[in-house]
């Protein structure tokens, strides 16, 4: 063992360790590679919370086209300074709605993404998941 130690030129920890534990350590890298590296198998649990992150991933990529979309509103709507004053209150009032939908939309997709990672935790029987934190206030 100590021949290997020294051909690795592993750090000057390891020779200290006792040639047991080191063992230990290999096989349980080899363990952490060995698996199929493919899908989940059709019905299973990884494969539901993988169909459900999916689902949350397309709901995230239309949020962020639904703010691109109020972005250029409201650059549009400051470079066209002209009208009467009820058509410009009607366009802020169009990209308030706007941007209301957008806050609830981002809203169920925080909490349906939460809910994922509580099930994550249960599915995984985790004895203690994380509590969640409270969102910062700037």
């Amino acid at each position: 063992m100590r021949t290997l130690r020294r051909s690795l030129r592993l750090p000057a920890l390891l020779p200290s360790l006792p040639a047991s534990l080191l063992a230990s350590l290999l096989v349980g890298l080899a363990a952490c590679a060995v698996g199929d590296p493919g899908p989940a198998a059709p019905g299973s649990a990884a494969a539901r919370r993988a169909a459900e992150l999916t689902e949350l991933a397309a709901e995230a990529e239309a949020i962020q086209a639904k703010a691109r979309e109020i972005t250029s509103m409201a650059d549009e709507a400051r470079r066209e300074s002209t009208g009467t004053p009820e058509q410009r209150a009607a366009r802020v009032a169009a990209v308030q709605a706007l941007a209301d939908e957008l806050v609830a939309r981002d809203a169920a997709l925080q909490q349906r993404l939460a809910a994922l990672e509580a099930g994550l935790h249960t599915d995984a029987g985790d004895p203690a998941p994380p509590v969640p934190e409270e969102p910062r206030r700037r």
